[in-house]
């Protein structure tokens, strides 16, 4: 599992690189007539950048201010859960954000909405490779996911396309 903190790079751009590299969608660079920023364009033809095997980003929220996010780590903010590369290389987002579930139970008696904690119980550390989530990570398809189901435990991701 490798902690990415380049400020420059989120991880959503990461992993629609990934998606890109893959397969998983059309390559912008082959479709010019559509009207793509040129940022994203630059950055897809750029070396590197993009989501790898093992990548996890840590999200944060300021305590002063639940609107201001990152995902790069500050000190004295409130971690409230990672994204991680989709080991699924037909997955269109090629990462997924992992703080609150579609449709879930509070947790701690606190609704899982952006700013409140994740929806999962999260040990362990990604600087270390024991980053284990409970309960199971899903992107079910009803809901626009790419139906990766599995586990994150002790750093490693397990499980099938359903």
């Amino acid at each position: 599992m490798k902690l990415r903190t380049d400020p420059e790079i989120w991880p959503h751009d990461a992993g629609r690189k990934r998606a890109v590299l893959l397969g998983a969608v059309p390559n912008p660079l082959d479709d010019l007539e559509t009207n793509w920023s040129e940022d994203w364009l630059a950055f897809v033809r750029a070396d590197g950048g993009e989501a790898a095997p093992g990548d996890v980003w840590e999200i944060s929220i300021n305590p002063d201010n639940d609107r201001q996010h990152s995902c790069v780590p500050h000190e004295g903010w409130t971690v409230v859960g990672y994204t991680l590369w989709c080991p699924n290389e037909a997955c269109p987002f090629g990462t997924h954000e992992w703080t609150h579930a579609h449709d879930c139970k509070p947790y701690d008696g606190v609704p899982c909405k952006n700013g409140g904690p994740s929806c999962w119980t999260w040990t362990g550390s990604p600087l270390d490779g024991t980053l284990t989530a409970s309960p199971s990570l899903y992107s079910p398809r009803d809901i626009g996911g790419c139906g990766w189901h599995g586990h994150l435990n002790a750093g490693e991701l397990t499980g099938k396309v359903e």
